[in-house]
């Protein structure tokens, strides 16, 4: 696994700033450091495009003021609460105002790149977040994370985690520290240099060089390529969210005899 410090190095190095064997100053890693953090922040959002949905606990029309399960037609019973709140879907950000406590059970067998939140927005009970035959974080044997609350004297800071697929488990994306190992795997250092030297350049009164410009071009369609997630149709209760975690409910386009090759 790459340093945070590496990195810097590296990126540094790429636009010939410092020589080879030389680190930089105190004050220029601190200037990449909180770059390479907004670089790190923008990849899902920005670069591979994930969209988080809001999933609550427990459902808001469950206990707002004004209730939400309205009936949408005459006959109509309401809203549909979801097969199982505590198994949702992948890439969702869990905005957790639960009583009483809860487990989550993150979803099996995610995709390689998937995105998983935690939001206090004002629970009072542990939260208990479970793997689900997975591992946090690339050492240690944890398969599962408890949140205290001591709301409502404050609330816990957002959290977020990336599944990687080639450790299996789910690694934390948290502020960076020059002795941090990178959330990404080794073969995407390059992104994160490139992408790095880039920035830095500017503030060397430089433009990045087209080599540099050239490969970070590259390692960004790789970087997409990777952790795009597929469209997965998730089956779930009429008018209400889609929650199963079964591969068997997936809907998948190629597995059928309506399928034709075009080829005779």
């Amino acid at each position: 696994m790459t340093l945070v410090s590496e990195i810097l190095v590296a990126a540094y190095r790429e636009s010939n700033y410092t020589a080879v064997g030389a680190t930089p100053t105190a004050d220029e890693q601190t200037e990449a450091l909180a770059l390479l953090q907004s670089l790190m922040g923008s990849v899902f959002p920005m670069v591979v495009g994930t969209k988080l949905k809001p999933w609550y606990f427990p459902w808001p029309q469950k206990n707002a003021a004004r209730a939400a399960n309205y009936p949408a037609a005459p006959g109509d019973s309401g809203i549909t609460p979801p097969n199982s709140t505590e198994t949702p879907p992948a890439n969702v950000r869990l905005m957790m105002k639960n009583t009483a406590e809860q487990r989550v059970y993150f979803q099996y067998q995610p995709q390689d790149g998937a995105l998983m939140e935690y939001v206090d927005i004002g629970h009072t009970a542990t939260v208990i977040l479970d793997a689900n035959g997975q591992l946090f974080e690339t050492t240690g044997s944890d398969t599962e994370i408890t949140i205290t609350s001591d709301f409502p004297a404050s609330r816990n800071p957002t959290r977020r985690w990336i599944y990687r697929a080639d450790v299996g488990s789910w690694v934390e994306l948290t502020t960076l520290t020059l002795v941090d190992e990178m959330a990404f795997p080794i073969w995407f250092d390059d992104y994160f240099i490139t992408a790095l030297a880039i920035r830095l350049a500017p503030r060397f009164g430089n433009e990045p060089r087209q080599t540099t410009i050239m490969r970070y071009t590259d390692m960004n369609v790789f970087l997409r390529g990777q952790y795009e997630q597929m469209g997965i149709v998730m089956v779930g209760s009429p008018g209400g969210h889609g929650a199963t975690q079964n591969w068997d409910n997936e809907v998948d386009a190629f597995d059928g005899g309506d399928f034709s090759s075009g080829l005779t």
